[in-house]
């Protein structure tokens, strides 16, 4: 069962799940990128996790994050990059 780490952040009240994922997902067409947000929105929702996944990954890691999420996170996001997110990433989803 894969395993993924997740930092959970509230923002302005509303809570967010940031995923970090690497291997073949940075180039993976959209409609893939769509399905594992999917699945890792139903395993967070499964371990009873609140708030919205949000893929996020890094062609460099001194660079701001790359992701998959609502225009509404773009300018909250930006100020992360990767090791950011690994240092906040307390949790993990398994999906089944």
């Amino acid at each position: 069962m894969p395993r993924f780490n997740v930092a959970r952040i509230t923002q302005q009240g509303r809570k967010i799940l940031l995923v970090p994922l690497e291997g073949d997902f940075p180039s993976a067409p959209m409609r893939i990128k769509s399905a594992r947000q999917q699945d890792l929105q139903a395993a967070a929702i499964a371990a009873g996790f609140t708030g919205v996944v949000i893929p996020v990954w890094s062609i460099d890691p001194d660079e701001p994050l790359l992701f998959l999420a609502l225009a509404e996170w773009r300018e909250f996001l930006q100020g992360f990059n990767i090791y950011t997110v690994a240092r906040l990433a307390e949790d993990e989803l398994i999906i089944d």
